[in-house]
């Protein structure tokens, strides 16, 4: 949801073997509906054991109004404990080996909006850090993208 043309505020969810959600905030400072844009971002989740953070920024070249490429590298923190996640068990792709996990993290991808509200996000994400395992370096997914 837009606070205002170039503040953004949104609610994420990710399901698969790990489970997450989270609040986060986009501030733009170069914001065009076509053409070059640049965010920076900060994401904050938690349930009654675990807790993460993340920052980092986003760039984004659209084509169109409907299609756009993206790059968004971040840095997120992980506080759990095994109430939430095994230690040294794989889960999908990712084998965290403590309970504080501090990684980087670059996905990149493209957005495609079907109308001024609804649209489908595909892209890759590379994991590297402290405490975190991966059996391949990066991974895919998707996303259905709301405006509101």
């Amino acid at each position: 949801m837009g606070l205002s043309k170039d503040l953004d505020i949104g609610f994420v969810m990710e399901f698969g073997e790990i489970a997450t959600s989270a609040l986060f905030f986009k501030y733009a400072f170069l914001n065009n509906k076509v053409g070059p844009s640049v965010a920076l971002e900060f994401g904050y989740g938690s349930t009654e054991t675990s807790k993460i953070y993340y920052g980092g920024m986003v760039g984004s070249l659209a084509f169109s109004e409907e299609f756009e490429l993206f790059l968004n590298g971040r840095v997120n923190n992980v506080s759990t404990d095994e109430t939430d996640i095994e230690k040294d068990k794989w889960h999908g792709n990712i084998m965290i080996t403590d309970y504080e996990v501090t990684y980087l993290q670059l996905t990149y991808g493209f957005n495609v909006w079907f109308n001024d509200s609804a649209g489908l996000s595909l892209y890759s994400s590379y994991f590297k850090g402290n405490n975190l395992e991966t059996i391949d370096d990066s991974i895919f997914g998707g996303s259905f993208l709301f405006k509101f």
